[in-house]
């Protein structure tokens, strides 16, 4: 309709973004993949429902944190985490990729909130303000769950330089 095919250059300036923040909620390629395509499909599907077209983005990281949270509902489970599947950045040195995999190994240890809060603010580079909206909580219970789960962060990576 209409209403997608406007929708269509929105989607592509997100889109990377979404799948990013996919991966680092479900550790693992294919399923981010097929997470992200899913929450993009919903929102075209439900963009009636959204109040503010402003908050699009957000609208769309607050569906997709939704849905994962679902699917570990589902599972009960943790996936199991393969450094196959660790996403690289294009042109990184190795010390960067060393990085990025310390970053994303101790990310799989932290539990989906605190995986989420981290993801979102200091990957994503969302505000607390906006974070809090897309996880669906008051802003004080995100800078809780921020300032708890960096501390935890340190904590594993300490413990790995020991």
């Amino acid at each position: 309709s209409g209403d997608e095919a406007s929708l269509q250059p929105l989607i592509e300036e997100i889109q990377n973004e979404v799948y990013r923040f996919c991966l680092y909620l479900t550790e693992n390629q294919e399923a981010a993949q097929d997470l992200a395509q899913e929450a993009l499909v919903h929102a075209i599907q439900r963009i009636k429902d959204l109040d503010e077209p402003s908050k699009f983005k957000q609208w769309v990281f607050r569906s997709t944190k939704n849905r994962f949270l679902d699917i570990v509902r589902r599972k009960k489970n943790k996936p199991h985490r393969s450094i196959d599947s660790i996403y690289t950045p294009v042109g990184a040195t190795g010390d960067q990729t060393d990085d990025f995999i310390l970053v994303h190994q101790v990310l799989s240890q932290l539990d989906p909130s605190s995986r989420m809060v981290l993801t979102l603010i200091y990957l994503e580079g969302y505000s607390p303000q906006e974070a809090s909206e897309i996880m669906g909580i008051k802003e004080r219970a995100c800078r809780t769950r921020l300032f708890r789960a960096k501390e935890r962060f340190l904590e594993l990576i300490a413990s790995r330089e020991k």
